[in-house]
């Protein structure tokens, strides 16, 4: 439904010439797109979202943008390019205006960065730490359940297997409280 109603919209604003929303609507789709599994049509546009708001000088959601694509190449275990994108979407956050795009970044970057250096372990931690801390205070569950995912992997590079088991079971009961399917899924697929 998401993915139509953007592609719906995205329609509309091609058609009366409105190349903001056009960029925000670009970015949304390609996110939906990623999520209902089509990766490389979503990576593609979400892409092409980004370069959209680099054509418009705009930065407004740009790092919800970023983290989304760095998001997705997790997903897909390329951790350089994940890391590049958190990376661009931590230095367009400034903390304290936007929750949801500074939460997103700091996960996305602390995940990448342990997958990508384990011997950064401590500062991947900060900031998945960080992002838990955001996401519980302001009661974005959605977001609080994938870094609790991020934060089971890290804790497993750790060695610690008991902690990573109980970080897993709230990201699994919140997945399920917010029926959040494909989560669940990928979360059976990727920890059985």
């Amino acid at each position: 439904l998401v993915v139509e109603d953007c592609r719906a919209g995205l329609e509309i604003a091609k058609r009366i010439r409105d190349p903001f929303r056009v960029y925000v609507l670009t970015c949304l789709l390609g996110y939906g797109w990623f999520r209902l599994g089509e990766a490389k049509r979503g990576m593609d546009t979400l892409r092409e979202g980004i370069g959209l708001a680099e054509q418009l000088g705009t930065k407004y959601l740009l790092a919800w943008a970023f983290s989304w694509l760095s998001d997705s190449y997790l997903v897909e275990r390329s951790f350089d390019a994940a890391l590049d994108a958190a990376s661009q979407a931590l230095s367009l956050v400034v903390p304290g205006s936007d929750f949801y795009g500074e939460s997103l970044a700091a996960r996305c970057y602390g995940e990448a960065l342990c997958q990508k250096d384990p011997n950064r372990l401590a500062e991947a931690e900060e900031h998945i730490q960080r992002a838990i801390r955001l996401q519980a205070e302001k009661g974005m569950k959605p977001q609080l359940a994938r870094s609790y995912v991020g934060y089971t992997r890290l804790l497993q590079l750790k060695g610690e297997a008991d902690k990573a088991r109980e970080y897993l079971d709230r990201a699994r009961a919140l997945f399920q409280e917010l029926d959040m399917q494909w989560h669940q899924r990928r979360l059976a697929e990727t920890f059985g």
